[in-house]
């Protein structure tokens, strides 16, 4: 360990005194005497030279500023990051092994001040928390405060630290801290100063040496050409020393032709300018060196040129090749343009020097002064990202100095078209090791990537179709041409129960069940020695003894030279499937038994309305055969308006909408092959959400004609009970109201009591009059006959109001529509229903009937202000509604009861103008 230095300046006499007794800090000097030690002591540090002298100055002049009893000045070690103790006062071996060396991380005085980066002072070592791991070597050198002041260069860097100890608690002042913060400003030049003039002393003696040393040549002149340094390579290599030179001097040692070239650059030189020049030196008669010489100028204190330095290193083999290099260049130039690869070359700027026809044609075009690195239109990567120039292999190349092999890239030219190369760029170096450009090598790999992605395809397929195999869920059988088994797949071993390595090597008939005649098989082994492909059921048997039945899918496998190599089979087990099939059979002829029985049609669609399957009973009742049913749209056995409302009726279901005929029995009318509308009742149900529906049609003309029969003796009934009340009943109440009036006006002549009873009896009489003729009218309208239906809903409006006394008008048509005396009947009669619905049972308040016309049709609708319906099926509602449904099937009517928008019961029934008749 090297020893610390322990000796101190010379201190004033009474700081000396104190140091040596250890007396208590005396008080601080006066102001005057204070700054006059500062000064002196400040003289003295810029007087010395050596560093150890400073920093004990330095330290003596802290600590008599401070009043200090012992200190220390540490200096910082930047490679270790640590403080050392450089010099002391006061201190014996204990104390200074304990703080040799001291960190950031320590929570001494000085490694605190060290870590913040400011003074620390610890007025009493003993009660400081931080302090409690130095407290004992505290006790052992005597001392309980310390300060310790960080000393920073001006960059920022840390250089040491000065820390002062006093022997009892003590806390410098403000004055005491700014004094020596002003001396501590004049320690850290001081300490920057003898580091600077070491560094100085060091980067000299380490120039000499390298110039003592090198195999370059080093000259130091005056201005006037005399030689003031030689180095020692010039007698050592050239035999000249600097007497030598300077009697005879440099002239006769320089080739004439080079003399003009090394004045120029002396006259630059002396004018300020470093110059580098390449010239011929003289070693010995007839042996010329070439010499490469940088000259610098070496200025004085006010500027001027006082000396210049030569610097010359001998370039003769540089110069011998890059003579044969110039050679080499042309046969290399001859040998690129042989190339069938793409070659180029750059210098460091990017600009293409070099280049073969190969790369004109990779580029589409030849190189011009504006490219850099690349003449394509674009560059991309391997996975068609563009590229910048500046992420070019070549350029990669140049930036790390290493050449790059097999970059794989895309060239674009400027048509769009792209070749896939593979970059192989060099950076190219001149003698001295320094990169001048790069070249690089394009191989065109296009070819070669087709070929790669066809054999990537041919592989993906060759794995995928493995997998499948492996996978299947049909056994894959693989034999030789002579019938030998190589190959079966899991599926195989697990419907036969043989495994791979039992069947391996055997013949395919170990399975044959003997179920099958012999000429079965010869048949199929005549079709597969032909090369052709065979299919057909197996019977055969299981490992257990199970008979099973497989299809079977052989197909022989020919080489190259078309020659049969293997035999390849896909088996299926059909077991299931033909006991399935012979079931399905079994039920398909008894199904179709009943349907060619049944009398009703029945029609299966798809989801588009298309006819998948008729039964005979469809082709009896249309008059289609079932080639022209089968795939047409149903819509063909439909009259308007049924015809163009069928697909909505499809695409309500499906959206969730309203069903319309899907899921309801209703009766509709249908067209036949001849064009005769007859009416139907149609049944459509969803097959198992297959998107197919089934229609259940019967023909009921027949039963229409017989309730058109009974609704025509109704209507007789009616006319006849009309006729009856009006002409028989309604006489006779007549008759009796006039009896009754002239009795009044009898009994009111003589003033008889009796009189206001007889006004009573002509009043009840003439009411039932009106009540009856009203009946009468309703049972049998004799507008409708006379005035049509228009003034026969007028009429009833009309009666409705007397009967009723309820609000009832007519809205519409005040002409006759010109409709059949059967359609105008049931037309009245279903507005009759609604509104004596709407008077007796909606307790409405306000009853409109309209009547309209448009494109081709005839709209009645009724609507009431009244109570409403409520929600029942069809097949539930009262007598009166199913009558309405009825009376406008019998029309061909479209009819509709429904809520009201704003409250009540809207019926309405749409009928075509001129209405076929239905067919008898």
């Amino acid at each position: 360990m090297k020893k610390l230095p322990c000796a101190a300046p010379a201190l004033p006499r009474k700081a000396a005194a104190r140091s040596a007794t250890g007396p208590p800090p005396q008080a601080p000097k006066p102001e005057s005497a204070a700054l006059e030690m500062l000064v002196a002591s400040t003289t003295r540090l810029w007087q010395m030279q050596d560093l150890h002298e400073g920093l004990e100055e330095i330290l003596g002049s802290a600590i008599a500023l401070l009043g200090a009893d012992f200190g220390n000045v540490q200096l910082f070690d930047p490679a270790a990051q640590m403080l050392r103790i450089a010099v002391h006062r006061g201190f014996k071996r204990p104390f200074l092994e304990f703080f040799q060396e001291v960190s950031t991380r320590e929570g001494s005085a000085c490694g605190r001040a060290l870590r913040s980066g400011r003074r620390i002072i610890i007025e009493d070592v003993e009660k400081d928390p931080g302090y409690r791991h130095c407290r004992t070597v505290a006790r052992a050198a005597g001392y309980r405060s310390v300060q310790s002041t960080p000393l920073f260069h001006s960059d920022g860097t840390p250089l040491g630290m000065i820390s002062t100890h006093f022997r009892k608690v003590h806390r410098p002042d403000g004055l005491e801290l700014a004094r020596l913060d002003l001396y501590m400003q004049m320690a850290v030049s001081f300490i920057g100063r003898c580091r600077a003039e070491e560094a100085l002393r060091e980067s000299e003696r380490r120039y000499r040496l390298l110039a003592d040393n090198t195999a370059d040549f080093v000259a130091l002149s005056d201005v006037k050409g005399k030689i003031l340094y030689l180095s020692p390579s010039y007698e050592r290599r050239l035999g000249i020393s600097v007497s030598l030179l300077n009697g005879r001097g440099a002239a006769p040692y320089m080739h004439p032709d080079d003399l003009k070239a090394i004045r120029q650059a002396r006259a630059a030189n002396l004018a300020g300018t470093s110059t580098t020049i390449e010239y011929r030196f003289l070693k010995k008669p007839d042996t010329w060196l070439w010499m490469e010489g940088h000259c610098t100028p070496i200025c004085g204190p006010k500027g001027q040129v006082a000396s210049l330095l030569l610097v010359s290193r001998e370039v003769t083999a540089r110069k011998q090749a890059e003579l044969a290099r110039r050679e080499s260049e042309e046969r290399y130039r001859q040998l690129v343009q042989s190339l069938p690869a793409a070659i180029y070359t750059c210098d460091v700027s990017g600009r293409i020097t070099l280049y073969n026809a190969e790369a004109v044609k990779l580029w589409g075009r030849e190189p011009d002064a504006r490219d850099r690195w690349d003449a394509s239109h674009r560059i991309l990567d391997a996975e068609g990202r563009p590229l910048k120039r500046s992420q070019l292999a070549i350029v990669e190349a140049v930036r790390s100095g290493e050449p790059l092999r097999g970059m794989e890239r895309i060239v674009e030219r400027a048509d769009g078209s792209r070749s896939h190369v593979l970059c192989f760029p060099d950076p190219v170096l001149d003698a001295n090791l320094r990169i001048v450009g790069a070249v690089s090598m394009l191989v065109d790999i296009t070819p070669l990537k087709d070929t790669q992605s066809k054999l990537r395809a041919a592989l993906g397929e060759l794995q995928t179709l493995s997998h499948a195999v492996k996978q299947s869920p049909a056994a894959v059988i693989i034999t030789s041409a002579e019938g030998a088994i190589e190959f079966v797949n899991p599926k195989f071993t697990s419907v036969t129960g043989y495994t791979a390595a039992e069947v391996l090597g055997q013949n395919p008939r170990l399975l044959k069940s003997g179920e099958q005649p012999q000429s079965f098989y010869k048949a199929m082994w005549e079709t597969l020695s032909a090369g052709k492909e065979w299919r057909g059921e197996f019977c055969n048997r299981k490992k257990s003894g199970e008979l099973f039945w497989e299809y079977a899918v052989i197909a022989p496998i020919m080489g190259d030279n078309g020659r049969i190599r293997h035999f390849l089979a896909i088996k299926e087990d059909i077991t299931e499937h033909r006991r399935a099939v012979t079931m399905l059979r079994e039920r398909e002829e008894r199904l179709c038994a009943i349907l060619n029985t049944v009398a009703d049609a029945i029609i299966t669609i798809d989801q588009h309305g298309t006819i998948i399957a008729v039964n005979p009973a469809t082709e009896r009742m249309f008059g289609y055969p079932v080639q022209e049913l089968v795939g047409q749209n149903v819509k063909m056995l439909m009259p308007s308006p049924y015809h163009a409302e069928h697909a909505s009726y499809i695409r309500n279901f499906h959206r969730g909408g309203r069903p319309g005929l899907i899921g309801i029995g209703r009766e509709v009318q249908a067209r036949r092959k001849d064009g005769s509308i007859f009416p139907i009742e149609l049944a459509v149900s969803e097959v198992d959400h297959l998107n197919l529906y089934t229609g259940v049609i019967r023909d009921i003309t027949s039963r229409r004609a017989l309730e058109k029969e009974i609704l025509d003796v109704s209507e007789s009934e009616r006319a006849a009970i009309g006729e009856d009340l009006h002409d028989d009943l309604g006489q006779q109440l007549a008759g009796l109201w006039c009896i009754s009036k002239g009795l009044h006006d009898s009994l009111k002549k003589r003033d008889a009591p009796e009189a206001g009873e007889a006004a009573k009896m002509s009043d009840v009489l003439r009411q039932v009059l009106a009540l009856t003729r009203s009946l009468a009218q309703g049972l049998h309208p004799v507008a409708l006959e006379t005035g049509g239906l228009v003034a026969a809903l007028k009429a009833l409006a009309a009666r409705t109001r007397l009967m009723f006394g309820v609000p009832c008008r007519f809205y519409g048509l005040n002409r006759d529509i010109g409709l059949d005396q059967t359609t105008t009947t049931h037309l009245f009669r279903i507005c009759q229903e609604a509104v004596t619905n709407a008077a007796r049972h909606a307790q409405a308040a306000r009853i409109d009937i309209r009547l309209s016309t448009r494109k081709g049709q005839v709209l009645l609708s009724v609507r009431d202000d009244g109570c409403g319906i409520p929600e029942v099926s069809s097949y539930t509602r009262g007598m009166g509604l199913r009558i309405m449904h009825h009376r406008a099937s019998l029309i061909g009517a479209d009819f509709k009861i429904e809520h009201a928008p704003h409250g009540g019961t809207l019926m309405t029934c749409k009928v075509q103008t001129h209405t076929p008749s239905p067919a008898p």
